[in-house]
């Protein structure tokens, strides 16, 4: 954990102009992610996004192996994912700064996931399939958020239970694509060959949020039961 005297070293590195571009672009991925270890997430989406920059730039793609421009994806997602951690759902902001937090989080979600699915399009397979699982434990952590927010306290009873049902069609809409995304992040794992602790999460995800879903199908069909009159 001396990430400060790694970034040191590895800015050193990477800015010694008689290593390979290969060399110097890894020191920099990992100088990145030792600023994110650190907290210091500005500095590292900066680095990592210069080291980016770099690869983009080399006119022959196989001077850096395809793992290190994956994990500077994988990363600067993990940034955005940080940000979206931070943002709190609360109900005592009222109606009006519920919606504008739960917009914002949104917001940060869908950036965390551009930068996972940049990850995947590296076509390494590890990142890949780290970036796969990412995505879909965020649309999962969304769903715990938004199931686990109380109402805000400005609703009556029956505005409540309106804001209550509009809620879980979303959330419905959240699991189902988590679950979509676990599926594929499987079948690519499968196809290629990968067995990590990443594809153990997946799997053991993938069933949690189906039985999410099945538990919301059947609160909704004990609903409908109800109102039955």
């Amino acid at each position: 954990e001396r990430y400060e005297e790694a970034v040191k070293l590895l800015t050193t590195l990477a800015s010694r102009a008689d290593l390979p571009a290969g060399r110097r672009i890894e020191a920099q991925v990992q100088q990145g992610i030792c600023q994110v270890e650190a907290g210091r997430t500005d500095d590292a989406e900066a680095t990592l996004r210069k080291a980016l920059a770099a690869y983009d730039a080399l006119p022959d793609k196989a001077e850096v192996e395809d793992y290190f421009p994956a994990q500077a994806h994988f990363f600067v997602g993990e940034i955005y994912r940080l940000h979206y951690e931070a943002v709190k759902l609360e109900a005592s902001r009222g109606s009006d700064g519920l919606a504008q937090d739960l917009n914002y989080k949104a917001e940060l979600l869908l950036s965390a996931q551009g930068h996972y699915l940049r990850a995947i399009r590296v076509g390494n397979g590890y990142w890949a399939t780290a970036a796969g699982t990412q995505i879909g434990s965020l649309y999962e952590n969304l769903y715990e958020h938004m199931v686990n927010s109380p109402a805000p306290a400005e609703l009556d009873a029956s505005e409540a239970e309106i804001y209550r049902q509009e809620l879980r069609k979303k959330i419905r809409v959240l699991l189902t694509k988590s679950i979509n995304i676990y599926e594929r992040t499987l079948e690519t794992a499968e196809r290629i060959g990968s067995q990590n602790a990443f594809v153990d999460r997946t799997r053991q995800s993938l069933e949690k949020v189906k039985s999410l879903l099945l538990a919301d199908a059947d609160a909704d069909m004990e609903s409908d039961e109800v109102s039955v009159p």
